[in-house]
């Protein structure tokens, strides 16, 4: 049987790469650097790392893609069902910021310069912006941050959270974590993070008065991120190796 993404930890890798169909997914949770030598040994290449603060620890999830079996993404997904990544099912709310299709249009055909928009700026793509052809999406990529609350913490909304005096979440420095709302806070690097303890209901996520605006994924249990990565990497209905 070929799986078509795994979950697992740094030990288990070689297990998991021989039962992983060319061009799977795999999220590896370790706190070795030396995990990403050890996948490329086995034919994968690293595509991302995530970040994840749970109460007390903050851990890394490797992001691996095996070798794909094809010449292109594409012809992989043809073949094995898989290469690619589910951004749409996954992406983070834009919260009260969404941009107008004019602005989305503006910073796809060109935007201002800014680099957090670069992303928008591929010359092969830029025409379809000039002619408002891409809409704006549901929300930003995922981010390279994911948090797990406390016990002591309520979920008001996805993105709004009532925190107790046990949380860990990162304290984010918002300069530098995110761009002014004229290009759009970026998603792919936060900056200026370390964990704090806030005062007991103190508020932690997005508010309707713009405050506080945190846009990465959050977390009541490490069941609920698992499922999350897992919603990520692998398609609709195939197996996940864990």
């Amino acid at each position: 049987m070929m799986y078509s993404a795994a979950i697992v930890a740094g030990g288990r890798m070689a297990e998991a790469a021989a039962l992983l169909a060319p061009g799977s997914h795999m999220a590896v949770f370790s706190s070795e650097e030396s995990v990403a030598l050890k996948a490329r040994s086995l034919g994968f290449t690293l595509r991302d790392t995530m970040l994840v603060y749970s109460p007390g620890r903050a851990e890394t999830a490797f992001l691996f893609r095996k070798s794909l079996g094809a010449t292109t993404v594409a012809e992989n997904s043809m073949k094995y069902g898989v290469g690619g990544i589910n951004v749409e099912k996954c992406r983070v709310s834009w919260g009260n910021e969404t941009p107008t299709q004019e602005e989305w249009n503006r910073l796809g055909s060109g935007g201002d310069g800014n680099s957090t928009t670069a992303f928008l700026q591929h010359t092969a793509i830029r025409k379809y912006y000039e002619a408002g052809l891409i809409p704006v999406p549901t929300g930003r990529w995922p981010t390279n941050l994911v948090v797990i609350h406390d016990t002591t913490c309520q979920r008001m909304t996805d993105l709004m959270w009532q925190c107790g005096w046990e949380c860990h979440v990162p304290a984010i420095d918002e300069q530098s974590g995110f761009s002014s709302s004229a290009s759009r806070p970026r998603n792919n690097a936060v900056a200026g993070m370390f964990p704090f303890k806030p005062q007991a209901g103190q508020s932690f996520g997005y508010d309707d008065k713009g405050g506080g605006s945190r846009f990465f994924p959050q977390f009541a249990t490490r069941v609920e991120m698992i499922a999350w990565i897992e919603k990520l990497l692998a398609p609709e209905g195939t197996e996940v190796f864990r």
